[in-house]
């Protein structure tokens, strides 16, 4: 980890034997989740201390993504092959379980409001769960092929995902509209929107971060 102030490396979790996939810093600044070829890891951070509790589990499960809940309450994570998990960090225990309408996915995304947590699948489609109920809601669809990344507009009112031919995808998620963006040569590994609403980062296996300026609506 760095100090974007000072460039300063301020602490780190030590390394893993397998890849990691994606890392995520809770709302309120106090633990950092990461994901790797071997499980999920969480870790408690304090300015002055650093490190003050690691936690392992999903032991020797690959996981591709994690997201938090607004509150930091719960992490969600997609495990390669059929499902979605809620974990309460507080209690340290699996709440829930959703079991993907398409049996391979790798993004995952809670949005700010808290109202759905979004799921990437291979098929191109993202689906929509209700966190509370574990229930699919909606069917977010108008692509094929693997979405590799999903990120939520400040306002929850839109979704972005990348997807592995190049292309991203905008959606309403009210009317279920969208718009296809082409701008990348290879794969989209992740996708960003900033605090403010009105852009859109990108990055892809071509080498290239693209910024995207959103000019008008749906």
């Amino acid at each position: 980890m760095l100090d974007f102030e000072t460039g300063r490396h301020v602490g780190g979790s030590g390394s893993s034997s397998e890849n990691t996939y994606d890392v995520a810093w809770s709302p309120d600044g106090n633990r950092i989740v990461y994901v790797t070829g071997e499980g999920v890891y969480l870790i408690v951070w304090s300015d002055e201390n650093g490190i003050v509790h690691k936690e392992h589990f999903e032991d020797l499960c690959p996981v591709y993504s994690v997201s938090w809940s607004p509150d930091s309450r719960y992490i969600v994570y997609g495990l390669r092959f059929v499902f979605v998990r809620l974990y309460d960090v507080e209690s340290s225990r699996l709440v829930k379980e959703f079991e993907r309408f398409n049996n391979f996915g790798v993004c995952v995304s809670w949005s700010p409001d808290g109202r759905f947590v979004a799921d990437g699948v291979g098929s191109g489609s993202i689906g929509l769960w209700d966190p509370l109920s574990g229930k699919l809601v909606k069917v977010l669809s108008g692509h094929f092929g693997p979405a590799y990344s999903v990120s939520w507009s400040p306002d929850s009112h839109f979704l972005v995902a990348g997807f592995g031919d190049g292309t991203m995808v905008i959606w309403d998620i009210d009317s279920g509209d969208f718009i296809k963006v082409h701008g990348h040569g290879g794969p989209v590994y992740d996708v960003a929107w900033s605090p403010d609403g009105h852009y859109i980062a990108s990055v892809s296996r071509d080498g290239s971060i693209a910024i995207w300026e959103l000019i008008t609506g749906l």
